[in-house]
């Protein structure tokens, strides 16, 4: 508590003295409540200072909103504003999140200052990748890590961290990450890497973990090329919180005389759900229905929920066969749908059109007669 008491002093020197008293008081009772459960015990014993400083940086951020107009700003930490967009799976996904380190390191310092470049094995691995000059590596690696590492979830589909700016860096403060990024030595790309919000030196980064097959253990090290150049590499322990993305094997859905559909790929997380599928429609209505798989439908979880938000949708060719089979391949990218829930169920949805091919609003109909269910446990 004293460490925090300084802490704020030097760097929330604006916050009014009652708020001051008000959320250290919070904090206080928080360590000393009795609190049993387990996962609590254990996250008590490992917290440190800068566990005190986000509770008392919430509370603050809980008060501006009671507060407003009193002009009093304070960090926060944006990974759970990203947590709360994933719906139905934020609570979830706030079991997977890693705020307390049992382990964290950074790239150390090259010891031999004498040294103008670095030998094939001193070069950091990131550096290796983008082919940086060994006399601008040795530069590089002497500074201290620009970055600390704020929080991390992992859940095999991604991985998402905050960090804040550290207060032993020195120069420039990092101006972007360059698109490739090793996850336990894969090479996985970057979704986004930036400053949120603008000018607070606190930083999220997202990471695409689609090449990423080797994430076992209890370890995750990730290594980031900062810009102008900087290596940026941290591990930290995963243990029991992550949670890998689960690939559901193949299956046929009978759809009886319309036909059938076939699930080639089907990968679920907290943070993503992700099908592909194969349309073999038969009947009189079969081009009319392939349309309108494409086109609008809802995913609704076992639960009857249609809270997932689709991302994006690859629709490919309408071809026919000899015997009018209407064939179309389509991939489907959505947040929001439980990563928990036993089935997927796609209701489409078809609609008229005007002499342009638009859609007329208000004649939309969903097809719950033509839903696909499919098992996913």
């Amino acid at each position: 508590m004293i460490m925090l008491d300084e802490r704020w002093k030097d760097e929330y020197v604006k916050t009014p003295e009652h708020f001051r008293r008000l959320v250290m008081n919070t904090v206080d009772m928080q360590l000393r409540s009795d609190i049993v459960d387990e996962r609590c015990v254990k996250q008590r014993r490992h917290i440190e200072w800068k566990g005190y400083l986000r509770v008392a940086v919430s509370c603050c951020l809980i008060l501006l909103v009671l507060a407003a107009g009193t002009g009093i700003t304070a960090k926060y930490d944006s990974i759970y504003k990203w947590i709360a967009s994933l719906g139905a799976n934020q609570k979830h996904a706030e079991e997977i999140l890693i705020t307390d380190f049992i382990t964290e390191t950074t790239t150390e310092e090259l010891k031999k200052e004498e040294s103008t470049e670095l030998t094939t094995d001193e070069m950091p691995a990131i550096f290796k990748l983008y082919n940086l000059d060994p006399e601008i590596a040795a530069k590089a690696v002497r500074k201290p890590p620009s970055l600390e590492l704020e929080s991390l979830y992992v859940d095999g589909t991604y991985l998402v961290f905050t960090a804040n700016l550290s207060k032993d860096a020195k120069g420039a403060t990092p101006g972007g990450a360059k698109d490739h990024v090793l996850v336990n030595g894969q090479d996985c790309l970057m979704v986004y890497f930036k400053e949120e919000p603008l000018g607070s030196n606190h930083y999220e980064c997202k990471i695409d973990l689609t090449y990423a097959d080797n994430l076992q253990g209890d370890e995750v090290e990730v290594s980031l090329f900062l810009m102008p150049v900087e290596d940026f590499t941290f591990k930290a322990r995963i243990g029991d919180n992550f949670e890998e993305t689960r690939n559901l094997p193949a299956q046929t859905i009978d759809l009886g005389e319309d036909g059938k559909v076939e699930v080639n790929e089907l990968t679920i997380s907290p943070s993503q759900l992700t099908v592909q599928l194969h349309l073999e429609l038969k009947g009189a209505d079969a081009y009319k229905l392939a349309d309108a798989y494409t086109c609008y439908m809802k995913l609704v979880d076992s639960k009857e929920r249609s809270d997932a938000e689709m991302k994006w949708m690859e629709r490919g060719d309408v071809t026919t066969k000899e015997d009018g089979t209407v064939i179309r391949d389509i991939t489907i990218s959505a947040t929001k749908f439980d990563a928990d829930s036993d089935t997927l169920t796609i209701i489409p949805c078809s609609y008229e059109t005007d002499e342009e091919g638009k859609r007329i609003s208000g004649t939309e109909e969903w097809l719950t007669e033509k839903a696909v269910t499919i098992p996913l446990k």
